[in-house]
C-alpha cells in the first residue's frame, strides 16, 4: 500500500527532528526555531491520522483507521494544540505577547503522546495490520521503531526550546 511510505515519512521526520542536534554558537537560533517548526508541523500532519474516525474524515485525508488502526484521541492540552496551529501557521496578538520562557514548548507533553500511538502504529503495520510489507519496506520500518523508541527515551529529559520567530 503506497500511503504507508507517507505515514513512515511523517513518522520518521517527526522522530527525526525530536532528536536533530543543535550546535552551540552563530546561528543557533535560526536552527532552534527550524527544528520547533518542523516537529510542530509532522505533530499537527499526525494529529487527525491518528484521532479522527472514520465518520469525521475531512475530505480525502488519510486516517489510520484505513490501515485497520483504531482512531484514539491523544492526551494533547487543548492549549498546546491551539498554540501549534497559531504560533506555527498564523501571525497572532498572542504570539507576539509571549514573553521568553513562555515560548518554550514542553515537548514530553506533545511530542511523546504522538509518538508513542506511532510506535504503536508501527507494531500494528510490522505484524500485517495494514497489509503485507515486502522485505525493504519491512526493514525501513524495523529501523523506524527502533527510531521511535530512542526518541521515547529521550522525550523523558527534554521540555523545550525556542519557539519560532
Amino acid at each position: 500500500m503506497d500511503i504507508l511510505s507517507h505515514v513512515h515519512y511523517e513518522i520518521s521526520q517527526l522522530a527525526s527532528a525530536y532528536t536533530f542536534p543543535v550546535p552551540q554558537g552563530a546561528g543557533v537560533p535560526l536552527l532552534h526555531n527550524m527544528r520547533v517548526e518542523c516537529i510542530v508541523l509532522h505533530v499537527r500532519a499526525l494529529l487527525p491520522f491518528f484521532e479522527l474516525p472514520e465518520s469525521k474524515r475531512p475530505r480525502n485525508d488519510v486516517l489510520a483507521v484505513d490501515l485497520g488502526f483504531e482512531a484514539v484521541a491523544l492526551p494533547i492540552d487543548p492549549g498546546a494544540r491551539a498554540r501549534m496551529d497559531k504560533d506555527l501557521a498564523h501571525l497572532t496578538w498572542a504570539r507576539a505577547g509571549r514573553q521568553p520562557i513562555d515560548r518554550q514548548w514542553n515537548w514530553g507533553q506533545i511530542v511523546t503522546p504522538v509518538l508513542k500511538r506511532a510506535l504503536e502504529l508501527i507494531e500494528h503495520v510490522l505484524k500485517g495490520g495494514a497489509g503485507k510489507l515486502g522485505d525493504v519496506a519491512k526493514g525501513d520500518w524495523e529501523a523506524l521503531r527502533d527510531q521511535v523508541r530512542q526518541c521515547l527515551g529521550a522525550t523523558a529529559s527534554s521540555t523545550g526550546a525556542p519557539a519560532p520567530g
